[in-house]
């Protein structure tokens, strides 16, 4: 029984000591270039859209919506308390 218990445990911990080798192993490789150039355009992408919407927040296009679902609501309440 306790033969049993000690082969579990250093099968355990011989995978544990393997899986640790394969993070190692991961982190001592270098990037390739597909994957460098995939990040790349990741962040290219998301800066474009980040400038994209500054540049609509700068210019008003999403206040003026808000001024219309403000007025929208002003006259549902508007109507609500004449309803009451």
């Amino acid at each position: 029984m306790e033969q049993n218990k000690e082969k579990n445990r250093s099968a355990t911990l011989r995978n544990k000591l393997s899986f640790c080798e394969i993070l190692k192993g991961i982190n001592h490789q270098s990037r390739s270039m597909r994957s460098k150039l995939m990040i790349y355009l990741c962040c290219l992408v998301l800066a474009g859209t980040g400038i994209l919407l500054v540049m609509l927040v700068a210019s008003g296009v999403f206040s003026e919506s808000g001024r219309q679902i403000e007025q929208n609501l002003q006259v549902h309440l508007q109507n609500q308390k004449k309803r009451y």
